[in-house]
């Protein structure tokens, strides 16, 4: 169930342009939630044997713009157990449609990974 949902944006990140279909959140677990930002692929060929690892290559940059701008910070949650926030992650909705019908594929990162993968890789391309 999709909580504070919001959009569309269109969202900047190296020079190239993102148009963000909605951002939302869902919970994960009961000490955590996730942003995440729903981006239409095309036609659901993209999606076709699509990998954790391919996912991730088409989503990080909208996951840095939304760590990096603090994006993922404009609504807070506590968590379901104790009286801390919620932990939040980060993650992406990659959708195709035709005909009505559409596919997803769903790529979750922590905030850390997120940081790592940044600091090991030098950036997004």
């Amino acid at each position: 169930m999709p909580m504070a949902e919001s959009g569309p944006e269109t969202w900047m990140l190296n020079g190239k342009t993102y148009h963000v279909n909605r951002t939302f959140y869902v919970t994960h677990g009961i000490k955590s939630v996730v942003y995440i930002i729903e981006w239409s692929v095309g036609d659901k060929s993209a999606l076709f044997g699509m990998t954790d690892e391919g996912a991730l290559k088409i989503a990080f940059p909208l996951m840095v713009y939304a760590y990096q701008s603090h994006a993922y910070e404009r609504a807070e949650f506590k968590a379901l157990r104790g009286n801390e926030p919620a932990r939040t992650l980060i993650g992406v909705d990659l959708i195709a449609g035709q005909g009505g019908v559409a596919q997803g594929y769903r790529i979750i990162q922590s905030i850390g990974e997120i940081v790592g993968r940044l600091n090991r890789d030098g950036g997004v391309e």
